[in-house]
Formats: C-alpha cells, structure tokens, sequence
C-alpha cells in the first residue's frame, strides 16, 4: 500500500453542492479522501475500469453500478446482518467514478489503484475513545516502558486506533502466556508395537483374538487451536498486516518494534499450532468471554480487543496481488454509537448511584435493547428499542434511542423515528423520551397530549466524549430527580466529573459537625438537619460559614457579626408554609470570585418529600 493522498481539483462552482470533492484519476496506488455518508468523484478514468473494479473486493450489482458491504456481528431474523459500506457507480460513458460512502467510517480498497479513507463526522480521538469505552479497554499509558506519545502522531487518525488496539491486544496476549492458554485434551488411540501412553486392554486383547499382535495404545493430545486462540490469532494477523502497511510508508523506529513484537506473538502461537481463517468467522462472532471457564476470564482482554478488529474488518479482501494493496479496517459509526452509549449511561447512573446517600435508585438499571412483546402469545412480535431506564424491574422511567444523525438532521422531525419511539413509550407506559444525538443542539419538547417530555440529549457545541458524558448525567438525574427529589442535594454537592468524588473546595456542607456521611438522614426529624431548635441550627450554619470562607476569618467578621445572615436564614425557614416539625434543611455554601452565599435546600419531609432552594448572602463586614 502507499500512502499517497489524491489531492482534490480546484473548481471554483461545482456542478452538483452534493459532491464534497472531485479528484482526477492517478493510475499509481492512491488514497481518495470522501467523508462520512459523503460524494466524492473520479475523473478521467481509464478505459479499463471497469476491469480494476472486477477485480477487487467490491460486488458488481448491475451494469456500472458496484457495492462493498460488511458483515455486522449480530444476527436478525437468523441471518446476519449486512452493512452497505460504499455505492460506487460509473458516469459519463465511465470516464467518471461516483463513490457514495455510508457511515462506515476507515480505510476501504476498491481496485488495485482505488483506496477509500472514509473519514469521520466526529474527530478520530473521540472514535478512538468510544472504541476503547465500547471494549473496556484503555489507552496505555507506555508500552514495556516506551510512552504511548511515541507511537502516535500529534494528531489522533485511523493509523493512531490501529496503534492503540495493537498494544491493548499485546497486553491482553501477555495475560494470557502468564496464565495459560486455553487447551483442549482430545484421547487417541494407536495400534503400533511400539507407542506411549497407556494400553486399551480389551481393544488389545481382541487384536490378539483376531491375529493382530499390536497392542492398543491410549494418548492424551493437547490441542490449542480453540475458537478463543484462533480468535486472537485472526485479530493479530489481521493487525500485523495494517501495521505493515504504516511501516511499508516510512514509519518510525516504534512502529517497527510494535510490528516485530506483534510478529513475535503471532510465531509463539503458531508453534502451538493455532491458525486462523475465515471459513471460522461466524464462530469468532457467536464467541463471548461467558462461554469460557471463570478462571478463564483473563482472555477478556485479548477477546474483546479481537472482537473489536473482526467487527471492523470487511469480509471481501482482494485474492491477488496483496503486496500492493490495502488491508480494510472499518468502523459502523451507527453501531458504535449506539454501543457507546450504552456504555456511557450505564457509567454514568452507576456515577448517580455513588452519591445517592438514600440509596433511592438502588434497584434502578439501564437495559440495552429490551425486546418488548405487545402481545403474550405472539414471541415472534415484538418491539426492541435501544435503552431502557427501569426500577425494580418492572416500571420504566425512560425510554431511550440513540441516533447518530449528522449536524442539523433532527430524529424528532423524522416521523419513523419519532412514531418508533412513541410507540415503545405507550408499549412501556413511560413519559420520558430521549433521542441520543452527538452532533445536535440539545433540546426539549413536551408533548401536548400526554404531558411526556421528548428530550434531545447532546452536549453543547462539538461532540466530545467527556462533555457526551456530562450531557447524559444530566439527563438521567433529571429523570430520577423526579422520583427522588433529594438527589438534588446530593448532586450539588457531589462532583460527578472529578472521580466522582467530593470536591475539598466549593460548593461544601455548612454545618458544624456534619459530614457528607450523614446526608443518609437528610429525612430524620431527628437527624442533624433537623432544625426545631433554630436558634442553635442558624448558630452552627454561620460558624462552618467563617471556617470555610475565604472572605472572613470566622463568623464574627460576616455583616453584624453574623447576625444578619442568621435572621435570613431563620426567615427562610420559618416564613409562610414552612414548619420546623415537618422539614429538614440542608445548608451548602458557594463561592464564585469573591461572592460567599449559602443556598439552602428545604426537604418538606412530612408532605411530598418535595426539595426547594432558598438563597442567603454572606456578606463580609464593611
């Protein structure tokens, strides 16, 4: 393969606003940029292309007209899946190629001169992330002492998720040597005067009956080559390969010593006799780390990782002239991204539960892709959307798709994806809807008839996966706010997006001899925010209020000695519809610049268990 990039041509008004680029034809091996469910075109084509396609890993479907597809993993209907990968069609009596890619996004060979890179709606890095997240698997941070940076470039590209796949794989293979590999123990028997093992005594005695003097012998044979060892050995060569392209190219020392370590694994499984092929893909897919031994369970790594590469590559590979040619390697964004937030809610309300001090949402949980039957007698109707918030195992809170749609293409405004999930959310019985995009605006929307809320859950501005992450928590608190209010509390204190942890800083309890251990009992009447005695209860909010503030040196130095916040404190808590036997009161202080304020949060435990906030200045002495 070469790493020669077709430049596109200068036209200053194209012809057709769908076409993202034109490039004339090189007739030396090139690469053809075209984004994701992009139109690129190639001109001056030559007379024989038509030939080149014949002959390289894409399907003629009719006269000029030509498809490269991919095989999904799952399987619908007992058939497996099948992606459309590029369309690729021949214009103007062939002098031109259109290509029309889908969101598959990669590395894709056409003809021995014809490489594709489909490229990304969203930054490689954020792919590289969520691949990672999807596998459970994590960006090392050096490789036997050597730093990742060392391997990849400066900026994140297919050749860089290569890269990190490679060592995460490596390392999972390392695992694996320590522990053992997986071994199959077949019993053999042989007839030979001289053997090993142990001998079959009846079989021998009737050799001896029937004239045969050779006894029987009893073997024990080791076999390695299981599904799960061919899987990693067919995961290993095929990366072996896209690596050999990226030093064919001129890569740096580092990329030669991961290249000869992954050579090195792939001979040291070999010499166990493990092979790999294609004919054993389907076994590879149906392959998940449940069906080994728990004390097997240090393949996931290697498993997952294996999975991975077979997943992203395509099942039509050139049968000719491979020196020349480019290995496929490429992603289903749509799947990707589905998976991906699968992953990211199930993190993410695991994060809600960290500091839920009532253990309200205990017995809430995120299923991935329920299947819904409307009817008892008909399993083979059924309705599957792509996530599913429950509690208790039989109330839904929410009902979830993910829709990876570019910039600007609402799934609200869509009708199938709108009635679709109308339809799971009458099916569940539920009033939370949400569409999970990473390329829209966020958005919320109430439906008239029923009072449901339909959100668009997306973090503001460009998709990354950190702010993703924040977009969801927000949104899973939001719905389980609902059915425990007190959580607000907790989440404002809580710093959900620094270890889940408590910040040292702001925003902090303020109440003497309180920590975030007793929010437990943020109910008991009782309890420590229990305020019938207010008197003492404003005495010890504006104590902690001078420790903690950086504006006074204790509470003596606040505005009359702090008596003015202790009034408004007490104003708030006992004004008009507020009752001391009946309501708790969590004080939490904020700091922004030099501003000092307390915000209190009032829980009518007697009533509702509703939660509301009332807002108390500090002010410093003058």
């Amino acid at each position: 393969m070469c790493n020669r990039t077709a430049t596109p041509l200068g036209i200053d008004q194209p012809d057709d606003d769908s076409v993202a680029a034109r490039y004339r034809y090189e007739s030396e091996p090139t690469i053809y940029p075209v984004p994701e469910r992009g139109r690129i075109e190639i001109r001056d084509c030559p007379a024989t292309i038509t030939d080149l396609l014949d002959r390289g890993s894409i399907t003629n479907v009719a006269t000029g007209l030509y498809k490269k597809t991919q095989l999904a993993e799952e399987v619908v209907d007992g058939e497996q899946k099948e992606y459309d990968v590029v369309t690729a069609s021949l214009r103007d009596d062939g002098r031109t190629l259109q290509i029309d890619a889908e969101d598959l996004v990669g590395v894709v060979s056409l003809a021995p001169t014809i490489s594709l890179r489909i490229n990304p709606k969203v930054e490689w890095d954020a792919i590289l992330d969520m691949l990672l997240a999807v596998y459970q698997e994590r960006r090392s941070v050096e490789y036997h002492g050597v730093p990742l940076e060392q391997f990849v470039g400066e900026g994140e590209s297919l050749e860089d998720v290569v890269i990190i796949l490679v060592i995460n794989l490596l390392d999972g293979i390392s695992k694996i040597h320590r522990q053992g590999l997986i071994r199959d123990l077949n019993i053999v028997r042989t007839e030979q005067m001289d053997g090993s093992g142990r001998i079959d005594l009846k079989e021998t005695l009737l050799n001896h009956a029937q004239g045969n003097p050779s006894p029987v012998w009893i073997q024990n044979e080791v076999e390695y080559n299981n599904v799960a060892n061919s899987l990693i050995h067919y995961a290993a060569s095929h990366l072996r390969r896209l690596l050999q392209d990226t030093i064919s190219n001129g890569a740096s020392q580092q990329h030669e010593y991961l290249y000869s370590e992954l050579d090195r694994e792939i001979r040291r499984l070999e010499a166990y006799e493990i092979s790999s092929c294609r004919s054993r893909t389907s076994q590879y897919r149906q392959l998940s780390i449940h069906d080994l031994p728990r004390q097997r369970y240090y393949y996931r790594q290697a498993i997952e990782i294996s999975k991975a590469v077979l997943s992203a590559s395509l099942s039509h590979q050139f049968s000719t002239e491979t020196s020349a040619l480019s290995v496929d390697y490429v992603m289903s964004m749509e799947s990707l991204f589905e998976a991906y937030s699968q992953v990211t809610l199930e993190g993410e309300l695991a994060a809600i539960k960290s500091y839920d001090h009532t253990n309200a949402v205990t017995e809430v949980e995120m299923r991935d892709s329920p299947t819904v039957n409307p009817f008892d007698d008909e399993q083979d109707i059924f309705h599957q959307p792509d996530h599913e918030l429950v509690r208790e195992s039989d109330t839904t809170l929410a009902v979830i798709d993910s829709k990876y749609y570019a910039e600007g293409k609402d799934p609200v405004r869509k009708s199938g994806s709108r009635s679709q999930l109308f339809s799971y959310a009458y099916l569940l019985d539920t009033d939370e809807l949400g569409f999970l995009c990473p390329l829209l605006e966020p958005r919320e929307r109430t439906v008239v008839q029923t009072d449901a809320r339909l959100s668009v859950v997306s973090p503001q501005g460009e998709f990354s996966p950190a702010d993703y992450r924040a977009a969801v928590h927000e949104y899973l608190f939001s719905v389980l706010q609902q059915y425990e209010p007190v959580l607000e509390i907790f989440h404002t204190l809580a710093d959900p997006f620094d270890d889940r942890s408590y910040s040292d800083g702001f925003p902090s309890l303020c109440l003497t001899d309180v920590t975030v251990a007793d929010l437990s009992e943020v109910r008991s009447m009782s309890g420590p925010f229990a305020y019938q005695d207010i008197e003492r209860f404003t005495w010890r909010v504006i104590r902690q209020a001078g420790r903690n503030s950086y504006n006074v040196g204790n509470d003596a130095e606040f505005e009359d000695e702090g008596d003015w916040a202790r009034k408004r404190i007490t104003e708030e808590l006992t004004g008009p519809g507020r009752s001391a036997h009946s309501m708790t009161c969590v004080p939490v202080m904020h700091r922004e610049g030099t501003r000092e304020w307390l915000e209190l949060f009032i829980v009518n435990v007697g009533l509702d268990g509703s939660v509301t906030r009332e807002t108390v200045e500090l002010r410093p002495a003058t």
